[in-house]
């Protein structure tokens, strides 16, 4: 069996302790909390800008041939405001995976993507 060990300083200079500082990296445990009210329009734009850039993606593609491209666009901006909200540990995340879930799964049958659903 493999193991390897690194050496953590655990001086206040060390390398660990700086990138905690620079990157304010929460070290205090899982903590798991709620949204709150800058959060909730965070998560707002994060959809709306989300639903915007695939739009403009779709445009210069030319993706936009069927009605499942909009189906797709909407589940997109779902799923990236569920992936922000867990990074930032927030219990809501769940509500947004669980909603794009119900709504791709069909839309994966729909286009014959049963294993991928």
């Amino acid at each position: 069996m493999w193991s390897f060990k690194m050496p953590i300083s655990p001086s206040k200079d060390g390398i660990i302790t700086k990138l905690v500082s620079v990157f304010k990296i929460d070290l205090s445990g899982d903590i798991i909390s709620t949204l709150n009210y800058n959060e909730k329009k965070i998560s707002i734009f994060i959809f709306i800008f989300s639903i915007i850039f695939v739009y403009l993606i779709y445009v210069y593609f030319d993706k936009w041939n069927s009605w499942t491209a909009y189906i797709d666009n909407f589940t997109t901006a779902i799923f990236f405001v569920g992936m922000w909200l867990m990074a930032k540990r927030k219990i809501e995340n769940w509500i947004f995976w669980i909603i794009g879930d119900i709504i791709s799964i069909p839309l994966y049958f729909y286009k014959g993507l049963t294993f991928t659903s």
